[in-house]
């Protein structure tokens, strides 16, 4: 054998099986699973969870164009660190990935440095700019798995009514960012007490509740799926909740940074907690717990957003939007919902692992013999601090740094050899 997973706890939210085993890789693929006695490279993973490798919706890998900040090496790089096999990268490059040549470009990066899957989701409009459709099907045959204009809304409904028309055509999904513009304008963090003691511009929620509601009314008459990103607001879910009564092909994600901290992180204007859209009252954070736990909510999705030195050590006016999240995600997560009791180990998984990869139109990955080895080694109980140093990511920007954590990813396997290992 060529690695052995010793006396790990086998977690599978796919069969559903949670099991002390041990787990058999040879030739890049699960030989066997249960008590393994002979070779060449075993890992001792007492009180390690041993589960398929996490799926990440919604990454910025910021190449072509913004290598300052991120580029595919060190977002893939990243993603191993973060438990994560595969990751759909948003099409906000520099050129935007709007065309066949730039989803190429990323798909062969992607492959030549390995370790991760990579998915590229290509634009709606072209340069992101709202006024005129990609060529959506071209991209569809360079290897897009979605369309989005991830971080810009596309106002022009009746050009979003197009683009859901062809997706539907094409049985593609379009991932939408909601923000009416003209409500959010100069908004810097969440409308509400915490901006108004700190004397900052904010951005209301019904700047993204309200285009929610104008989008389902599209899609009603469309029958187009359409995945709402990041939804941060008690609104929102009630709406999405509406529409899966009403079976509307809708799905939607949520990021840990939504479900673990508030506009209150915001403290005496930290930039790293400067998002979009912007973290919420609390009220919001626990409906958005209740939504993931009752099922409203199909995803956790990182939105992992690296940022330049340059880029966040400005203002809180002047700071970019987005916080570097695809390294720490998994072990937040488990500190604050798990062990809390607020969400099942496998339930979460299941939100990080079997939908994300539906939603993205890939077959999840499961812990079964003569399937590929794409596995993350996870110990819940090792206990750092976050430093700059403990990113991979070129983007720090973290509202983590200088805090404790606890849970670690010790190792991440890709097609059975080791993208990230710790020990």
């Amino acid at each position: 054998m060529d690695i052995v997973l010793k006396n790990g706890i086998v977690v599978d939210p796919l069969s559903g099986i949670r099991k002390t085993a041990d787990i058999a890789i040879e030739n890049g693929t699960i030989q066997s699973i249960g008590n393994i006695k002979k070779s060449t490279q075993e890992l001792d993973c007492k009180n390690n969870f041993l589960f398929p490798s996490l799926f990440d919706l919604h990454t910025h890998l910021r190449e072509p164009g913004f290598e300052s900040s991120e580029t595919i090496e060190t977002g893939l790089a990243a993603a191993a660190h973060g438990g994560y096999g595969s990751v759909c990268c948003m099409p906000n490059s520099l050129p935007v990935n709007d065309s066949a040549v730039i989803t190429k470009y990323i798909r062969y990066r992607a492959e030549e440095i390995g370790g991760c899957n990579v998915y590229p989701i290509g634009a709606i409009t072209k340069d992101l700019c709202g006024k005129s459709l990609s060529d959506m099907y071209s991209l569809k045959s360079a290897g897009v798995v979605a369309y989005s204009d991830d971080g810009f809304p596309v106002e022009d409904s009746s050009l979003l009514r197009k683009a859901m028309k062809i997706a539907k055509s094409i049985n593609m999904p379009l991932f939408l960012h909601e923000e009416d513009k003209f409500l959010s304008q100069d908004g810097m963090i969440r409308d509400g007490e915490i901006a108004v003691r700190l004397g900052l511009n904010g951005i209301p929620p019904s700047s993204e509740s309200s285009i929610i509601a104008r989008d389902l009314e599209i899609v009603r008459e469309t029958g187009a799926r359409i995945h709402f990103c990041h939804i941060s607001c008690i609104r929102s879910l009630q709406l999405i909740k509406e529409a899966k009564r009403d079976n509307l092909p809708v799905t939607c994600e949520v990021t840990p940074h939504h479900l673990c901290f508030t506009d209150l992180d915001v403290g005496q204007y930290n930039t790293n907690a400067k998002v979009n859209p912007p973290l919420a009252s609390i009220s919001d954070r626990d409906a958005l717990i209740d939504g993931l736990v009752d099922g409203t909510i199909d995803a956790v999705a990182t939105d992992h957003a690296p940022h330049s030195y340059d880029m966040k050590r400005k203002s809180i006016k002047d700071a970019a939007f987005g916080m570097s999240g695809i390294e720490t995600a998994l072990p937040l997560l488990y500190a604050s919902l798990v062990k809390s009791g607020k969400i099942d180990f496998s339930k979460l998984l299941y939100k990080m692992i079997i939908t994300p990869a539906r939603i993205a139109g890939v077959k999840p990955n499961t812990i079964e013999t003569g399937r590929l080895a794409n596995i993350t080694v996870f110990d819940p109980s090792e206990t750092y601090n976050v430093t700059e140093k403990f990113f991979l990511s070129k983007g720090k920007n973290s509202l983590l740094l200088g805090k404790s954590l606890e849970g670690a990813v010790k190792a991440t396997i890709f097609n059975g050899k080791f993208s990230y290992r710790m020990f």
